[in-house]
């Protein structure tokens, strides 16, 4: 399980190496969020170990067939 410093719950993630000028680690990630009116969100995320992930760029959902969507076009750019 990863962990978002956001405190949002990771449902989904995808990883890949990162490198050149970025962390070493970059991915997209579906997550359920407690802190708005939207109950699903799809970030872009990063990190240094693999474990803790920053979040940002987020598209915010009302549903999970939605998010779900978002998910899949995010994670087949990456």
């Amino acid at each position: 399980m990863i962990v978002l410093q956001n405190g949002a719950e990771p449902l989904r993630w995808s990883v890949r190496p990162g490198g050149n000028g970025y962390r070493p680690y970059l991915g997209v990630v579906l997550a359920e969020w407690a802190q708005g009116r939207h109950p699903f969100v799809v970030w872009y995320m990063s990190s240094d170990d693999s474990q803790h992930w920053v979040c940002e760029s987020g598209d915010y959902c009302y549903t999970r067939e939605e998010a779900d969507e978002v998910y899949e076009l995010r994670r087949s750019g990456i």
